[in-house]
């Protein structure tokens, strides 16, 4: 190596032997501004576990744009609240590598640009895999996904009942108010969701819906990219906006809420009550400056009563299926 670098080398396993250590100490020195970082950005965090790898605090510090300057990373943490999301289990990992500096990148100053030693931040954009853990209690008590399955629910009553019964219902939200009460049960791939809400009939009547229970699957629109609510059915009877559905009747249509951009869902499964979600994601160079802002805005944007839903074709939607249990297909245009 170069004179400089080899100095450097020499300095870092000087300080190894003294230390009583064998990783390169800025990959130390990373999992601790990393795991700060995390703490500072999560309403509550149990335990989280940090790992760095890197072949030299050098490479770290001098090759930021050389792929794999940081050789492999991971992140796993337990009973995490954060955004409006609770989860009971993350883990985002970095298979290949990542490049990073180590500075305080800004807007104003690009994150490939060499900065002075601080806290680590990526040298680029970066594909990230990660899982994560959702339990009954989980979903419940988190404003963001559950404001999402109800926002969801209202969409699927009004478009599944609208196919069921061969009348189309009115699209206006005020006609027909979902509340989302609990979940139910998560469990053989399908989640089971309790409502209440309010329906007004022709004649200007409302009708009260106390206790409406569906029960429906859960799956990925890799096609639309949509969380899609599908194979649904009633577990309860519904009886407004002049009609009555009875307890078993499937509904014909599904419905979906988009995901985020650089977002992307490879398995959504529901078993043993929890949803285990796993894909990949984009992360951008981070600037520490505005993260909390960040942090706030996203909470705020999907705890928003105007949640997008849609009505979607469930063709081509991903399920999970639990062991010994068939999915069945479903026809074109369900």
């Amino acid at each position: 190596p170069p004179p400089l670098e080899a100095v450097s080398l020499a300095v870092e396993r000087q300080a190894q032997r003294a230390l009583g250590v064998d990783r390169a100490l800025g990959a130390i020195a990373a999992e601790t501004a990393i795991e700060t970082a995390v703490r500072a950005v999560c309403d509550e965090v149990g335990s989280l576990e940090v790992e760095v790898a890197a072949e030299s605090t050098w490479q770290m510090l001098t090759l930021p744009t050389k792929r794999g300057s940081v050789t492999a990373a991971s992140v796993r943490a337990r009973s995490v609240v954060a955004g409006g999301v609770r989860a009971s289990s993350a883990e985002l990992s970095f298979p290949e590598g990542v490049s990073v500096v180590l500075g305080t990148p800004t807007s104003s100053q690009p994150a490939a640009q060499p900065a002075a030693f601080g806290l680590p931040n990526l040298a680029r954009r970066t594909p990230a895999d990660f899982a994560v853990r959702f339990s009954q209690d989980d979903l419940s008590r988190s404003p963001v996904l559950f404001a999402s399955l109800e926002a969801l629910l209202q969409e699927l009553l009004r478009s599944g009942a609208s196919a069921a019964i061969g009348s189309v219902l009115p699209q206006d939200t005020a006609a027909l108010r979902i509340t989302l009460r609990e979940v139910e049960s998560l469990r053989d791939g399908r989640i089971t969701l309790v409502a209440d809400g309010t329906s007004t009939r022709a004649d200007g009547s409302l009708v009260s819906l106390q206790g409406l229970r569906v029960r429906t699957a859960v799956g990925v629109s890799r096609v639309e990219r949509m969380v899609v609510l599908s194979r649904s059915e009633l577990l309860s009877t519904f009886e407004g906006l002049g009609a009555r559905l009875e307890v078993g009747l499937p509904f014909l249509r599904g419905a979906g809420i988009p995901l985020p951009a650089g977002l992307t869902l490879e398995q959504l499964a529901v078993l043993d009550g929890a949803v285990t979600a796993r894909g990949s994601v984009t992360l951008e160079p981070l600037d520490y400056s505005a993260l909390l802002e960040q942090a706030q805005q996203i909470q705020a944007d999907f705890a928003a009563p105007a949640a997008t839903s849609a009505t979607v074709d469930t063709e081509g939607v991903v399920e999970e299926q639990p062991a010994g249990t068939s999915q069945g297909s479903l026809p074109r245009g369900v």
